[in-house]
């Protein structure tokens, strides 16, 4: 009879400190003053991101963004894309044109457009984790969010921080009017969020995904379908009607797109997404709750009120999270193109995912739940404090990183970038007096012969017929040169056809980051090498 009576006073005290009203007067608070909660993380997150754009160079990529944004009109800005200027959807262009007119050009103010959209994001899942979880669980979606891909990708100027936001709202309004929650609103919010989505990002039409497998499990459960809801998001595909047209100039160039579609992407996409998400805080918070989870199972009586999501939200949360198999698959089946960072709305599922989960398991004990929450938030608030507490870096340009190009830039011959990656942004931070002297070869077919893939050079290309981009066809640039530098930063095809045609490559001179060769036509040596060459291209390189 002791040793009973010993475990039932044990499992009373377990039960009275897993029980304390303490943690659930916490989170009553948290959510008494839940926006002000949203707020306060939310701003942080724009406060850390934002710091971290002022310091980074505009890469490739972006460089097309900012350079399209700048053309006189938007009919002008149309056209350059239907000749395959950019390979992406025009939203986020059309946004940053509108930014550049009120603030300017800017490593900040250009990234507000994807800034913007990624605090949609936090606020479209911190609203519908906190209506079936509590703001605590809330605030472990947004530290969550951190975690993954998605914070480098909220302060690049490009589309994908708009797709972020645009998805995850589409997906809240949806889960609202599923639940008959203001229909009248959330129905067109949802079919406008969807049309956002495709016109920030081609593959933002998987942003349909979630919904049409949401409403499916809902139409067999209710045994007949919501006409209406299905109206609306079918609607929204009459807005990817006018991107059709754009998607054929990019079409044109998919049988040579650099990244091919994979089945092998699907595992490289979670990894790539996921990024840090994996890491020790979250591996300790996750046990630390479901231990004390296990413990209230024990000791505590059941909850009428736990975190049940109704069967079609966990289906689209479960279609979230298998978004990268669904995007390679139908890019397989379609175009073949597909790159990991085209799937980053896996954020969203798993920033849905897990605390829901944990919120489910831990319904017993409010203990487990602000335990997980408190460690995910405090990792966020720590990386925070040591953002702000460290000095400010300076910007530096990439090009003030590099004296002997900016030395070669002085001199008659022209310098050429062997690396169409490295070209754009090389040329953007070159002084505006010296960009003309800075040249990029382009020849689709030379790249395809020797790289496999052309995306580069078709896009420098049409790049060039509407910006002031030096870029010059292979042929007619060694026509007319026949003395230039090559500078080697980044892969491309260009040593590997000069040497084929017997050029004389010479080294001038290396520094980090690049080498300068002098390229001139020379005699032919009886071994069949070019007099005066100094190696192989991939020596050089």
């Amino acid at each position: 009879m002791i040793q009973p009576l010993k475990q039932v006073r044990l499992r009373r005290t377990v039960g009275v400190l897993l029980a304390q009203p303490a943690a659930a007067r916490a989170a009553r608070m948290l959510d008494r003053y839940h926006w002000f909660v949203l707020l306060l993380f939310a701003g942080a997150w724009v406060g850390v991101t934002a710091a971290a754009a002022r310091t980074k160079p505009f890469w490739h990529d972006e460089l097309f963004t900012v350079l399209l944004s700048r053309l006189p009109s938007v009919g002008e800005f149309w056209t350059a894309l239907g000749q395959g200027a950019d390979l992406s959807a025009p939203l986020n262009t059309v946004f940053t044109r509108g930014v550049h007119a009120l603030f300017g050009i800017g490593h900040v103010t250009t990234r507000i457009p994807p800034l913007a959209g990624t605090v949609l994001m936090i606020v479209a899942v911190f609203v519908f984790v906190r209506r079936r979880a509590g703001a605590t669980m809330g605030v472990a979606a947004i530290a969550i969010l951190s975690y993954t891909a998605a914070y480098r990708y909220s302060y690049e100027a490009r589309g994908y921080g708009l797709m972020l936001g645009f998805f995850a709202l589409a997906l809240v309004s949806w889960a609202e009017a599923a639940g008959g929650r203001r229909r009248t609103v959330h129905l067109p919010l949802m079919a406008v969020a969807l049309a956002a989505a495709y016109w920030s990002h081609y593959f933002g039409l998987f942003a349909l995904a979630p919904i049409a497998v949401g409403e499916t499990v809902r139409a067999v459960r209710r045994k007949r379908p919501d006409v209406t809801l299905w109206t609306a998001a079918i609607a929204s595909l009459v807005a990817f009607v006018p991107l059709l047209a754009l998607l054929h100039a990019g079409q044109m160039q998919a049988s040579h797109f650099w990244s091919r579609a994979a089945y092998s992407d699907i595992r490289a996409t979670y990894a790539f997404v996921f990024h840090e998400l994996f890491n020790d805080r979250l591996l300790l918070a996750t046990a630390s709750a479901l231990v004390i989870a296990a413990l209230g199972r024990l000791t505590l009586p059941p909850v009428a009120d736990g975190c049940r999501l109704p069967a079609h939200e966990a289906a689209a949360i479960v279609a979230c999270l298998l978004l990268p198999v669904i995007e390679v698959t139908a890019a397989m089946l379609t175009t073949g193109v597909f790159v990991p960072r085209y799937a980053l709305p896996l954020v969203i599922g798993v920033a849905l995912a897990i605390p829901l989960g944990i919120s489910r398991l831990a319904a017993r004990t409010t203990l487990a739940q602000m335990v997980f929450a408190l460690i995910l938030a405090l990792g966020f608030i720590t990386s925070v404090y040591h953002s702000v507490m460290s000095p400010a870096a300076p910007f530096v340009s990439p090009v003030d990183q590099r004296p002997v190009l900016i030395s070669a830039l002085h001199e008659p011959r022209p310098v050429v970038v062997s690396g169409g990656l490295m070209f754009l942004q090389l040329w953007y931070y070159t002084p505006p007096t010296l960009r003309a002297r800075l040249w990029y070869l382009a020849d689709p077919g030379e790249a395809s012969k020797y790289t496999g893939a052309d995306t580069i050079d078709r896009g420098l290309i049409a790049l060039a017929k509407c910006t002031p981009v030096t870029v010059s066809d292979y042929q007619s640039f060694m026509t007319r040169y026949p003395e230039f530098y090559v500078y080697t930063a980044g892969s491309g095809w260009l040593l590997d056809k000069v040497e084929s045609e017997h050029v004389v490559i010479e080294k001038v001179a290396a520094e980090p980051g690049g080498t300068l060769l002098l390229t001139r036509r020379g005699r032919i040596t009886t071994a069949g090498a070019p007099h005066g060459s100094v190696g192989s291209s991939a020596q050089l390189r």
